[in-house]
């Protein structure tokens, strides 16, 4: 970051610490095998030490990614409990290091491989080398298709959840400021549920930016720099995920601006922290560890059934936080803030 910007950049230290957002620091590319991966504790219902034991292959979005990480601690925790094994390769946010993730898990014969945020589509080469080895791909985030038998939805109901709450608090008047990213089926079903709710509201102007990956955190702020100079009436900014509102924050506070709110999804840390403070509107968080419990606790029977099946569609759990709601959030889910 620039002098210019030092506010932005403790922004985006936030970020790192509780959004870790790969904008603000990426992992390098790792690959660690162990049954014992997490240190967080699975529910009751998973934590027998029995039966049969699975080799799971982990690949996430990017090892900075809050909800994706969450999910994948989840079934960690699960693996823990259970004796399974478990390899972990951090693609940092990239779709083919994510196909050559999977063609690495294919060669270790794992059980099962998990994948997030990527559709089918862009993991073609390495979920075909896994259904050709009889290897099931689950995702989160992601889509079922041509050797993804199972997908958890992190789009299309928080998606609704945060449409919702920006109806509400905006009456669908002023300026729009969205975030995007097209590469990523939740952000692209977020954004689908915004257009449809924009077929009927009456903003005086929509602006949308493609938020990259890594940078997520300092573009957010840039745009809004920018939006913000040549718009001068209320406002809203709508994140298709936390990382590029939470940089816009820093844009709003330099410009003095009071008539901004600004939405998100992830619930991470920095965007908790910022609705609890009332300076970010809401958030929608969602439930990434208890994601990952659920996806565990299919993986027996997926593995069962092997690579030939109906594709299972189901939803991760979520919740729309505003200041409002914060308290009874926090006394529900005090580990939110750990990812948990």
């Amino acid at each position: 970051m620039r002098a210019a910007m030092r506010s932005v950049a403790l922004c985006a230290m936030v970020g790192v610490l509780g959004v870790m957002a790969a904008g603000c620091g990426s992992s390098k590319n790792s690959a660690s095998t162990s049954g014992t991966s997490s240190g967080r504790k699975s529910s009751g219902s998973t934590a027998s030490s029995t039966g049969k034991k699975y080799s799971i292959g982990l690949v996430p979005f990017a090892g900075t990614e809050p909800t994706s990480m969450a999910a994948i601690h989840g079934i960690e925790a699960v693996a823990k409990a259970k004796g399974w094994s478990t390899t972990f390769i951090d693609p940092n946010g990239v779709p083919a290091q994510s196909v050559a993730a999977i063609q690495t898990l294919v060669n270790k014969h794992v059980n099962l491989i998990v994948s997030t945020v990527f559709p089918a589509t862009a993991l073609s080469a390495g979920v075909r080398a896994a259904k050709e080895a009889g290897i099931p791909v689950i995702a989160a985030g992601g889509s079922t298709g041509p050797g993804v038998e199972a997908n958890w939805d992190v789009g299309d109901a928080d998606g609704k959840l945060l449409v919702k709450e920006l109806a509400s608090v905006t009456h669908g008047t002023g300026n729009l400021l969205v975030y995007t990213y097209t590469p990523g089926v939740a952000c692209d079903e977020r954004v689908a549920s915004l257009k449809a709710y924009l077929r009927t509201a009456h903003f005086s102007s929509v602006t949308y930016q493609e938020v990259p990956i890594p940078g997520q955190v300092q573009a957010g702020y840039k745009f809004a720099q920018a939006w913000l100079a040549t718009h001068s009436g209320t406002g809203a900014i709508f994140g298709c995920f936390d990382d590029p509102t939470v940089g816009a924050l820093a844009a709003i506070k330099q410009a003095g601006r009071t008539n901004i709110t600004t939405f998100g999804v992830d619930g991470s840390a920095a965007a908790l922290n910022a609705v609890k403070a009332g300076t970010m509107t809401a958030t929608v968080w969602i439930n990434g560890f208890g994601l990952g419990e659920e996806m565990a606790a299919a993986i027996p029977s997926l593995v069962a059934k092997g690579v030939n099946i109906s594709p299972l569609e189901k939803a991760a759990p979520a919740v729309l936080v505003t200041k409002a709601n914060m308290a009874a959030f926090l006394k529900k889910y005090p580990d939110a803030y750990s990812g948990s």
